[in-house]
């Protein structure tokens, strides 16, 4: 996120959504796929779209201002970092899904200054249904699942071996990856140990690209993966460590459900870039704290002394040897306590 530095820039900022609005809609409406295919003029453009007027040409020429198209006599054409996105189908798919999100968002947040003090959803206040998040709606788009499953991985695959070389498996043999996604950091330990065998808990649509993934990476005889809503149903047993590796969701009840996971004397490794005080976000999740914090004022992610303190009350001893990965997110371990 770049600071503001001069007036300017503030004049730019407050202007910005005008040039979101017009990017977002470049993508969902399919006009850079179209342009992929070979460059058009503005009159055929609003021609095939059916945009009146010079509204079409109005919305090309800020594009192209903006240096997502490139204009010359043979007409308009996606730039090259635009070419970039429109050049991978599963990259293309997960930016259609952020314009669409970012369009819902914004039917609330445009009246932001007249609803910051409303003690519940500003969205519920105008009459609007709350934006789901990527995992609600996961839940019920199949496609959009998948899409997502295959970026992260793509996004991930490798960087998180800092972890998998960190973390001690002495005596693990069988690990719960709970909301362990595509597996990626499942396969990354299985690689590591091949005594060790994983079940990723995870919703049913992410499974399915999940288990093509570990199939790809030649590993299904060791990882496997477990359908569930992790908040909400039944979790299996029997393991000797449960991964909690960023899925930004705590607190003391869902910890006791972990601990039932546990085999005696079982570990949980959680990790995260926590907020450094009570009343500020880790910088990375930012935006993500703000935007729930207009559903649920109340909304917010837990500090390192408050994780450790809902891990004791959940059952946990506290484990010495705290971590700080690459990318910043502490490594913190506990030891499931008999009661």
């Amino acid at each position: 996120m770049k600071k503001l530095t001069t007036t300017d820039d503030v004049l730019s900022l407050l202007s910005a959504s005008t040039s979101s609005i017009a990017l977002g809609a470049a993508i969902e409406t399919g006009l850079l796929e179209m342009l992929a295919e070979r460059p058009m003029s503005g009159e055929e453009i609003s021609r095939i779209m059916n945009i009146p007027g010079k509204r079409g040409h109005y919305w090309l020429q800020l594009l192209a201002e903006l240096g997502m198209l490139e204009k010359d006599s043979r007409g308009y054409a996606p730039s090259s970092i635009m070419r970039d996105i429109v050049s991978d189908n599963i990259r293309l798919e997960r930016w259609k899904h952020v314009a669409s999100d970012e369009r819902e968002r914004l039917a609330g947040l445009r009246n932001l200054a007249l609803y910051l003090g409303e003690p519940g959803s500003i969205w519920k206040a105008q009459g609007l249904t709350d934006p789901q998040n990527d995992y609600g709606k996961m839940i019920e788009d199949p496609e959009r699942a998948r899409v997502f499953t295959r970026l992260l991985y793509n996004f991930y695959m490798g960087s998180k071996n800092e972890f998998a070389d960190l973390i001690d498996m002495t005596g693990v043999k069988r690990m719960m990856d709970v909301g362990g996604g595509s597996g990626i950091v499942s396969i990354l330990l299985a690689q590591k140990h091949p005594d060790l065998t994983s079940v990723v808990v995870e919703l049913e649509n992410v499974c399915i690209e999940g288990r093509r993934i570990v199939e790809e990476n030649h590993l299904l005889d060791r990882i496997t993966f477990h359908g569930a809503n992790f908040l909400k149903d039944e979790l299996p047993r029997g393991f000797d460590l449960v991964l909690h590796y960023d899925i930004g969701v705590f607190g003391e009840e869902m910890f006791r459900k972990l601990r039932e996971s546990l085999n005696p004397g079982g570990r949980i490794v959680v990790v995260f870039h926590f907020s450094p005080e009570v009343y500020t976000a880790p910088t990375r999740y930012l935006g993500w704290a703000f935007l729930d914090s207009l559903k649920d004022p109340d909304f917010g992610f837990p500090t390192v002394p408050q994780l450790r303190a809902q891990l004791v009350q959940a059952g946990f001893r506290l484990l010495p040897g705290e971590h700080v990965l690459p990318e910043g997110q502490i490594v913190i371990q506990a030891q499931k306590m008999e009661e």
